[in-house]
């Protein structure tokens, strides 16, 4: 214990007698008898309708790096006993009439904390102590999380032993044998029990109906408070892992946007981009009246291949001589345009016109169109 925090008498539970400071060993009683006597008494009454508190220790230096288990000597660090203060004001309006704890330290000096401004005793039961780990005491959780057993503890912990400690089973069987032997001695009482998480979240599971595979799903944060009240239509929980405050809820900032996703330095706004309704309508793209329809060219070998090179080179020699080139036919004389849509009729934005080339043959396309047009 640190001082200047209010120490409370203590009385340690062993085994299957309460012995006090102010009492003789020699005039023990027998927890036995007396648990016998309060249930048949309740029992007699009606109801067992006990308050159940149930309080993890505050925060420790061992908190989320090792297994501290049953190793002595871990205390709570600066924020933990911040934390234990912090409770024990929100419990002030509450009558409790006894405090239990396990004998850990961690857990004596969170249980001090609430039972000091009291002037209460505070009882320590080594039955509701930790988990009892064996080998697996102290040792990191990075190493533990590699062992072949981790996925046993976390998926079919009623199954698996720890390596020369105890099954979760049993260490579930042996917190709630306590807890209802506590509680009956309080009916229509409340009394506050100090004790670790694993072994609050069995405790929770058993009484709520859950599953023993499926207690990992549950969360005890440091100093965090879960009630139970018992009645004689079953346990009801009234409060779980409660810490006073809701900032632990509150969702984490979401990672900033990664470069690929950003848009590039200097690029245009997507606004800017052309927008459907301005692009040429069909209708409106320019036609190739000039270009021959279709049933106008020549069937496939109806025309006469041409004589020989020597012609075209007489023509290419007159073109270049000057020879007044035939004129051009009229608009008038224009072929019509084909009442069908011609594969002309494509917006020039959306497409590139080829003219056909001619076989190295000399022989035209077997049925050449107007245009040919590719995408």
């Amino acid at each position: 214990m640190h001082s200047g925090a209010a120490r409370a008498p203590l009385v340690r539970v062993r085994g299957d007698y309460t012995i006090s400071a102010a009492q003789p060993a020699e005039a023990a009683i027998c927890r036995e008898d007396v648990v016998s006597y309060a249930l048949h008494q309740t029992i007699a009454k009606g109801a067992l309708v006990t308050l159940l508190l149930l309080i993890r220790h505050g925060t420790n230096d061992w908190v989320h790096g090792r297994l501290a288990g049953w190793t002595p000597g871990v205390h709570l660090n600066e924020e933990g006993r911040a934390q234990a203060a912090a409770l024990a004001e929100r419990l002030a309006f509450l009558p409790i009439d006894a405090i239990y704890a396990s004998p850990l330290d961690r857990t004596v000096e969170t249980a001090q904390a609430i039972a000091g401004p009291r002037t209460m005793p505070l009882r320590l039961v080594e039955s509701l102590g930790e988990v009892k780990y064996g080998e697996w005491q102290g040792a990191e959780l990075k190493e533990l999380y590699k062992h072949e057993l981790w996925p046993g503890v976390q998926f079919y912990p009623s199954g698996t032993r720890f390596p020369g400690g105890e099954t979760l089973g049993e260490a579930q069987m042996r917190m709630v044998a306590t807890l209802d032997s506590l509680r009956a001695q309080h009916p229509k009482g409340i009394i506050a029990v100090v004790s670790h998480a694993d072994i609050i979240k069995l405790a929770i599971a058993y009484y709520v109906g859950m599953h023993m595979d499926l207690f990992q799903r549950l969360e005890i944060m440091p100093c965090a408070l879960t009630a139970i009240r018992f009645t004689n239509m079953g346990p009801r929980l009234l409060a779980y892992n409660d810490v006073g405050a809701l900032e632990y809820l509150k969702p984490k900032p979401e990672e900033p946007a990664k470069a690929e996703d950003a848009p590039a330095s200097g690029a245009e706004p997507a606004a800017d981009a052309p927008k459907p309704e301005d692009a040429p309508k069909p209708e409106d793209a320019p036609v190739a009246a000039d270009a021959p329809k279709a049933e106008d060219a020549p069937a496939s070998g109806g025309a006469a291949p041409l004589a020989d090179a020597a012609k075209a080179e007489d023509r290419l020699a007159e073109t270049l001589a000057g020879e007044e080139a035939p004129a051009a036919p009229a608009a008038a004389d224009a072929p019509e345009p084909s009442a069908e849509p011609a594969a002309a009729q494509v917006p020039a934005t959306l497409a590139r016109l080829e003219l056909p080339e001619e076989p190295e043959n000399g022989s035209p396309p077997d049925a050449p169109s107007a245009c040919q047009v590719t995408f």
